[in-house]
């Protein structure tokens, strides 16, 4: 993403009124943070702004500010000049909204999956970045606004979030300078780790024992998984957003190379998380079944049951054992 485009759609954005800010379903720190960040920064340019999101926004992340902003009610998205979509590389992945986006409304795509394949007409996707949020960041200042300390908790957060607490691959420098700099504006790490990793609710811990327990390793032992069924999450009290980071755990066990979670939608569909520790590419995993996502984590969903997905996944295992010698 080169500095031309930045000054484009700054340019775009002095010149426009009402935008809608949407991220993904089950949305993460990066697309919550990112989104409040970017919408505040409009507002104080005296834009009319509203947040959208198809999911509810998961407890860790209600100290945000804005956060109470959110609606996951929405007509229709011709009243905005502009619908900027944040952190999604796929417009199915927005819910509902997806089929009203494309009419009047300009796109403005800001994300960092290498597999992104929205055709918005303001393209800011950089998957060099560590986060959506430091595309914002830069967009942030081609637009010459001040960073608040609303602003900078977001971003914060976001990136925190985003690479892992700094120990995932995307970690790059630009993550720790932008950090510093929110540190300076009076962000203290302390606090944001404490809330996004040091409140969870008892529900989301039973169902970690739930999904724990399904563990499974590939006889070659470089793959491991896990699932999460309705049944687990019924018992547990718990929906989708309660599984966030869950995949990293068959990820850690020494000797495998990627892991997957493998989350039952319906009967008949699962959603799959992989990830990798830096052998595999797991982006091309999915873009078999018409996902995507990162070099070390994508997903995608996939007709079948659990069982029967399970199964395929630990054939690409074998594959991939045999492939790499």
């Amino acid at each position: 993403m080169t500095s031309n485009l930045l000054k484009q759609a700054a340019a775009f954005i002095k010149n426009e009124g009402r935008f809608l800010i949407t991220t993904h379903v089950n949305p993460d720190g990066d697309g919550i943070g990112s989104s409040l960040a970017l919408g505040e920064i409009l507002k104080m340019m005296g834009k009319e702004v509203v947040y959208y999101c198809d999911s509810p926004i998961q407890d860790q992340y209600l100290f945000l500010p804005g956060v109470d902003q959110f609606t996951r009610k929405l007509a229709d998205v011709e009243p905005f000049n502009v619908v900027i979509v944040i952190d999604c590389g796929d417009l199915e992945r927005l819910g509902d909204i997806s089929r009203k986006i494309g009419g009047t409304a300009t796109v403005l795509n800001i994300d960092h999956h290498v597999t992104n394949n929205i055709s918005g007409e303001l393209r800011l996707v950089d998957a060099n970045a560590c986060a959506a949020a430091e595309i914002v960041y830069r967009l942030i200042k081609e637009l010459e606004q001040p960073i608040t300390h609303s602003v900078a908790l977001n971003l914060y957060t976001a990136i925190l979030t985003d690479t892992g607490s700094f120990r995932f691959s995307n970690t790059n420098r630009a993550a720790f300078e932008i950090c510093e700099e929110l540190v300076g504006l009076g962000i203290v790490p302390q606090f944001v780790a404490q809330q996004v990793y040091g409140a969870y609710p008892e529900g989301r811990l039973r169902l970690l024992t739930e999904v724990l327990n399904s563990l499974e390793i590939s006889p070659n032992k470089i793959f491991a998984m896990v699932t999460v069924t309705h049944a687990m999450m019924t018992k547990t009290r718990t929906g989708p957003g309660d599984i966030n980071g869950f995949v990293d755990y068959p990820r850690f066990i020494k000797g495998t190379e990627f892991a997957a979670l493998a989350r039952e939608i319906d009967k008949e569909k699962v959603h799959v998380s992989l990830r990798s520790k830096g052998k595999v590419d797991v982006s091309e995993i999915a873009a078999r079944f018409g996902g995507g996502g990162h070099y070390t984590a994508s997903g995608f969903n996939m007709e079948g049951t659990v069982e029967s997905v399970k199964t395929h996944l630990f054939q690409i295992a074998d594959s991939v054992a045999k492939s790499s010698g």
